[in-house]
């Protein structure tokens, strides 16, 4: 009876173990895998065994708390809504918010082999989607792209912007402790693949946060190494970034915006529509060196 027990919380740790995979690869290509993995974990959460045990260690996680509180922060804005129709709707779709850091908090622990099978099988999801991204992006899809938006084809920009991040980071991680040359340059390729991708989906969202995570690390690490050339080298590297971030972000958001020469005598009256155009040329705010208050219609 005991060994029975054993081998169905065997069998429950491995139908884990193959939902979080199944999730993880889903994620930046196919929301019903997605879905279909949650469930798998689910099932898998069950028949793992030692439920109360593992129910008690994930209430002692602060994070555990702080995920759940992401959840609870929109059923309280609730109160404040006046569509409850759509409200119900963006609670439905959050409910991975509630139910995955359960799951993965409470789950089977996992080994670090384990962990860096379930980060490799994360990392094929990107590059399939990055690769079929591209491949549209050069138009040997067939489909139409509008916008670099439409470079992600399968989640939203951002989303697919921040497993990039995700990913950059474990695989630098992983080459640092890879022992062989030819595992790091693998590695040093992906990387390179990624950071190239990021800058095609000209996510700011993306590239700001890697480089906030890089330079977060040189500090700490900066700060925990006793040798002195090190804390000076991390030092040195951290003022080129800053200095670097600095000048790309006055190259493209200050110096190349020209502002437009405006016609005062040049202005359309009446929109397609129908409507009024107002000029307001007391008030010079500008988006892209255009006046944002000339020419518009309040209707």
């Amino acid at each position: 009876m005991i060994n029975d027990k054993e081998n169905i919380h065997r069998v429950g740790e491995s139908i884990f173990f193959f939902g979080v995979i199944l999730t993880a690869f889903s994620m930046p290509l196919w929301n019903l895998g997605m879905s279909l993995g949650q469930f798998t974990m689910a099932g898998g959460w069950l028949l793992a065994g030692n439920l109360k045990s593992r129910l008690s260690c994930a209430t002692k996680q602060t994070i555990f708390w702080l995920l759940v509180g992401l959840f609870l922060m929109h059923v309280l804005g609730l109160w404040n809504t006046s569509d409850f129709k759509y409200a119900s709707k963006d609670i439905t779709v959050k409910l991975p918010l509630l139910l995955m850091p359960l799951l993965i908090a409470a789950g089977p622990p996992l080994a670090a082999k384990q962990v860096r099978i379930l980060f490799h099988f994360l990392f094929l999801g990107i590059l399939v989607s990055s690769s079929y991204g591209y491949a549209t992006y050069q138009g040997w899809t067939g489909k139409e792209v509008n916008d670099f938006r439409d470079v992600s084809i399968f989640i939203s920009h951002i989303r697919l912007s921040l497993l990039i991040d995700v990913c950059v980071v474990m695989s630098l991680y992983y080459a640092y402790q890879a022992q062989s040359k030819v595992i790091k340059l693998i590695y040093f390729i992906l990387i390179l693949w990624c950071l190239y991708f990021l800058i095609l989906l000209q996510s700011i969202t993306g590239l700001f946060l890697l480089v906030l995570i890089i330079i977060s690390a040189i500090v700490y690490f900066g700060i925990t190494y006793k040798k002195n050339f090190l804390k000076i080298s991390a030092a040195v590297f951290l003022l080129i970034i800053l200095f670097g971030g600095w000048k790309c972000y006055d190259f493209i958001f200050v110096k190349s915006i020209q502002p437009y020469d405006v016609n005062h005598n040049s202005q359309l009256k009446i929109s397609a529509r129908g409507n009024v155009y107002q000029n307001d040329w007391t008030r010079q705010d500008m988006e892209e060196g255009r006046l944002v208050w000339r020419q518009y219609s309040e209707m």
